[in-house]
């Protein structure tokens, strides 16, 4: 298994997670937990980072 961990959207070096994508690969994305907003607000963020 390798990871990619970044605190903030891809982070300073979104070119090494293209190394790890290589192969039969899966991959998933993590958005932040914004648990506390209602599920509107929840949707616009996911939808701003995703684009």
């Amino acid at each position: 298994m390798r990871l990619y961990l970044s605190s903030f959207r891809l982070g300073n070096r979104p070119e090494r997670m293209l190394d790890l994508l290589r192969g039969d690969t899966r991959a998933a994305v993590v958005t932040n937990a914004d648990d506390y907003k209602d599920v509107d607000l929840r949707a616009t963020s996911v939808e701003r980072v995703d684009g």
